[in-house]
């Protein structure tokens, strides 16, 4: 197999780091917030299990927006808005 047939994955280990920081972040964040829904009242519980699920979701979102961020595609890319739209 040719070396250029395949994507390689390249290392940055600064963005890298701060992602795994990141992921940590939303991890602490998101269980914090969660550790408090058991001691609240049913309707007490809900806005801190939303924050809860809303920083796990925002924060892992964004560690996968750094890390695609990092790899360069060296493939054309493209999207058919008409299939994307029926498939929706």
């Amino acid at each position: 197999m040719a070396p250029d047939s395949f994507l390689a994955r390249q290392f940055h280990i600064a963005l890298d780091a701060a992602a795994a920081l990141l992921a940590a972040l939303a991890c602490h964040v998101g269980l914090a917030l969660n550790r408090r829904v058991p001691g609240a009242s049913r309707r007490g519980a809900m806005p801190w299990l939303a924050g809860g699920a809303l920083a796990l979701g925002t924060g892992l979102w964004s560690v996968h927006f750094v890390t695609a961020g990092l790899q360069p595609l060296r493939l054309p890319v493209a999207y058919n808005g008409f299939a994307v739209l029926a498939t929706g």
